[in-house]
């Protein structure tokens, strides 16, 4: 009974620490690393290996045990992190009923009716306590619990197996410190991939960001080498007035490593549906353009990115220009990183069948910085409201979907300065945050300039305080 009230213990100190590891911002490999490190080496010290004999037939369940403990071992922290010391507990305790049904077909072994009564209700109680820990905002934590669930099982059945068969009285001493030594040397492992594939990315990053400020200058060809548009449109394009071209450089290059900085929707792609935030937002590239003919009359469609009032206005003027001889020239805008600011204009046409058909798909689109035209040439037949709706939304929508769409990211620039032992955490803590590297110098310190998502920031300085790094805002980077 002591044994077993001081292991429980020991396994509620784990759960808390893992808590604490998440509130202390301490990374969790490492420490599981070094736990590990330090449990084989006073196993060598109380039975040495090397003293066991023949241990080629343990190599197998070692190998397996091995990666499964490391494996294990992280995801009880993320658990305990994300879904609870709660849920946790419960996975990996219960799932001594998976051990004991693998007993039964495997060994021949009969529980009574009422063991089988408590098997079902520990699965029934996994199930439940994992279903309900996919919190609001915790996509796919419920799929923790149930990993360590089966995972613990893999371990006690692989664990029984190996002391029926293979073990002996020299070789049993020994096992656990085999298995221990084996997932340090797969985690430091696992540590030194990671780190090596941050600096590969972030290399690569760079690279393409320069590519890009080298190519912005020659035309809008993408790292995919595809151009977005036609020469001949890139240069009547007002997207080369509004600066818009550089602004999203940095979040281009991580689009073409599959990163989540940005979305782009190609002419002609699935409607695309975008979500504004205080930190990002969608928004046109190039322009899109479309036509529909609807009882003799004619309508011309022009969806651009528009930076404010101003420029909209300048814009409109253009367009009346050019098609100086049409009826009607009816338009929506949506302005402001939250798309605060809109507006509609029926110009003639009967009230709500023109402006409000148009704004609809721009606010349906979650698209700001975002105007739509309708140019009509009147064919001589009403359309009537029905008509005239369908006919501008329509219009609207096709035009819509014939432009560009990326996402902007809203982000502060900030000077920081730390130790060369703090820096690949301090990348690691950019990266996380969606955060851009964009300049450093190294002499005594390493001097960096990042640009981080508006509404991290705070949070950001927060955290680096506590490490000792020197950190302050530079300006508005967006």
């Amino acid at each position: 009974m002591a044994l077993v009230m001081s292991a429980a213990l020991c396994m509620a100190a784990l759960f808390l620490l893992f808590k604490v590891f998440d509130k202390r911002n301490i990374a969790l490999l490492p420490a599981i690393v070094i736990n590990y490190f330090t449990a084989s080496l006073c196993g060598t010290l109380v039975s040495p290996p090397w003293q066991a004999g023949d241990l080629t037939p343990l190599a197998l369940p070692v190998m397996v045990l091995g990666v499964l403990f490391i494996t294990l071992f992280y995801l009880t922290g993320l658990s305990t992190q994300r879904a609870g010391v709660a849920v946790t507990s419960v996975s990996s305790k219960m799932s001594l009923v998976l051990t004991v049904l693998a007993a039964v077909l495997l060994h021949g072994e009969r529980p009574s009716a009422v063991e089988w009564m408590g098997i079902a209700l520990a699965l029934a109680g996994v199930v439940m306590a994992s279903w309900s820990s996919g919190a609001p905002g915790a996509r796919g934590v419920w799929l923790l619990p149930l990993l360590l669930f089966l995972g613990n099982a893999a371990i006690d059945i692989t664990l029984n197996a190996t002391q029926r068969t293979l073990l002996t009285p020299a070789t049993e001493p020994v096992f656990p410190t085999l298995i221990f030594m084996l997932a340090g040397l797969l985690g430091v492992g696992w540590m030194l991939a990671k780190r090596t594939l941050q600096q590969l990315c972030g290399a690569r990053s760079r690279q393409l960001r320069l590519a890009l400020l080298h190519r912005g200058r020659t035309g809008p060809q993408w790292p995919c080498g595809e151009q977005c548009v036609p020469p001949d449109e890139h240069r009547r394009d007002p997207l080369r007035h509004t600066g818009l071209h550089a602004l999203v450089q940095g979040t281009a290059a991580r689009r073409a490593m599959g990163g989540p900085g940005v979305r782009t929707d190609r002419p002609g792609a699935h409607p695309f549906t975008g979500h504004m935030s205080a930190d990002h937002h969608f928004t046109i590239q190039h322009e899109g353009t479309a036509q529909l003919r609807e009882k003799a009359s004619r309508f011309i469609g022009i969806a651009f990115h528009v930076r404010d009032e101003e420029s909209f206005k300048q814009r409109l003027l253009s367009v009346k220009k050019e098609h100086h001889t049409a009826r009607h020239w009816c338009w929506a805008y949506v302005i402001g990183d939250d798309g605060q600011v809109h507006r509609s204009q029926d110009d003639g046409e009967p009230s709500g069948t023109a402006g409000k058909p148009i704004l609809r798909h721009i606010q349906g689109r979650g698209l700001t910085y975002t105007a739509v035209i309708v140019v009509r040439y009147f064919g001589g037949t009403l359309l009537g409201k029905g008509g005239l709706v369908q006919a501008y939304g329509d219009t609207a929508k096709a035009a819509l979907e014939q432009a560009v769409i990326i996402e902007e990211v809203a982000r502060t620039r900030m000077s920081i300065h730390c130790t060369y032992a703090q820096l690949d955490r301090l990348r690691s803590d950019v990266a996380a945050t969606d955060g851009l590297v964009v300049d450093g110098s190294y002499g005594d310190r390493c001097h960096l300039v990042v640009e981080l998502p508006r509404g991290r920031v705070n949070t950001a300085l927060e955290r680096w305080a506590l490490q000792g790094i020197e950190a302050a805002v530079k300006d508005q980077a967006k």
